[in-house]
């Protein structure tokens, strides 16, 4: 007489393998959880964009836009900025009334390094977080960009290192003015991203 085989047990098959099989179960768990809040604290430890990546040069945004170029020790190099902007280099919304050296709210100032340039990883000599870090392509060249902000503030201070051949030979700095608000700084740092984008340069 045939024995019949209890469909249960011919899946499981013994207790031990059962036990066995659960134990592994439990481990592979324990160890996906443990990967998991490893990457999850790396991604934390990380400097988290706050702003978008800096598009490719898109002329129909800069159409309308004015001109500027300089030669400085050697480099030569031009760019586009806002047609509304009181110069290429600085941008203020109202006149200014206070007396301090600081910047005003609603206003920016930027300037461009090409001598004694110093290294991306330089400290800030202000309390100022490292909220952005990207890597670019400006004018052909290799370039890393840089956002610092005061913590519940937005961007302060925006930069970005041009590189021929591993060393620097340019460094674009923005500056907003404290008091600005966070809307306005967000659309200061998307106009010097598309400034960016405008900057050709030649070595000398």
């Amino acid at each position: 007489m045939n024995k019949k085989i209890n469909p249960i047990s011919k899946i499981l098959g013994s207790p031990v393998k059962f036990i066995i099989g659960i134990v592994l179960l439990v481990i592979s768990i324990m160890i996906v959880s443990v990967v998991l809040a490893t990457r999850t604290r790396q991604i934390a430890g990380q400097p988290q964009a706050i702003t978008p990546t800096v598009a490719a040069n898109q002329p129909e945004l800069t159409t309308n836009w004015k001109s500027a170029s300089y030669q400085r020790s050697g480099v030569s190099f031009a760019f586009k900025y806002p047609p509304d902007w009181n110069s290429a280099l600085e941008n203020c919304s109202a006149a200014s009334t206070s007396r301090s050296f600081e910047l005003p709210a609603g206003c920016i100032k930027t300037d461009i390094i090409t001598e004694d340039i110093p290294s991306e990883n330089t400290p800030p000599d202000r309390n100022i977080v490292l909220t952005s870090e990207s890597n670019l392509t400006v004018g052909g060249y290799q370039a890393k960009r840089k956002i610092f902000s005061f913590p519940g503030e937005g961007p302060d201070t925006y930069l970005v290192w041009v590189y021929d051949k591993g060393q620097p030979i340019m460094l674009y700095i923005g500056w907003i003015g404290g008091g600005t608000d966070s809307l306005t700084r967000q659309g200061f740092v998307h106009k010097f991203d598309t400034m960016i984008t405008t900057l050709e340069l030649q070595k000398r």
